[in-house]
């Protein structure tokens, strides 16, 4: 199980892979209480047993997949908690602490690779902002006269804006 913070950080998207139906996944939100949430909140990795007893929403899960036991591991990159990964098993035998370094390894690797991501986003819709003020303020330089640039700049930034109205006026 992956859980990710929604875009609100008040509950958990949980995406479920199911090892049986050839990679089939299922994609629920809960809240953010329960194993998952309570390692999201520590940032601790963290071992459970007898998944079936718990009334949390997210123990359900893996119960409904006879899951019995789970490590649960906190994605941080940059200082920053984004979800938990959770791998369950459904034999008696416990978890070794090798497996949990081993899940430890996976949620440090993919929490980089979710906030690289989330960087490049973010750096390729700055780079479409600049790029729109750029030619905005080339429309802009092109006016002949004060009339005409202020007419090019204030549907510019209505354009950009998203504006249904703009006005400028000037200081006499």
């Amino acid at each position: 199980v992956l859980a990710l913070f929604n875009r609100s950080r008040t509950s958990l998207n949980l995406f479920t892979i199911h090892e049986s139906q050839d990679g089939h996944h299922t994609t629920q939100t809960v809240p953010l209480g329960g194993t998952l949430g309570d390692v999201v909140q520590t940032g601790q990795l963290e071992h459970f047993f007898d998944l079936p007893a718990s009334d949390y929403a997210d123990r359900h899960i893996f119960a409904a997949q006879d899951i019995h036991e789970t490590v649960v591991a906190p994605l941080i990159a940059g200082g920053m908690t984004s979800g938990a990964i959770s791998f369950g098993r459904r034999k008696t035998s416990p978890f070794e602490h090798q497996d949990e370094i081993l899940v430890q390894q996976i949620a440090s690797l993919l929490a980089s690779a979710i906030e690289s991501q989330r960087l490049l986003a973010q750096a390729q819709a700055r780079a479409e902002r600049e790029s729109r003020v750029r030619a905005a303020v080339d429309r802009v330089r092109q006016a002949t006269d004060q009339e005409d640039i202020l007419r090019v700049a204030r549907e510019e930034l209505s354009r950009m804006l998203g504006a249904s109205q703009a006005v400028v006026q000037l200081k006499e």
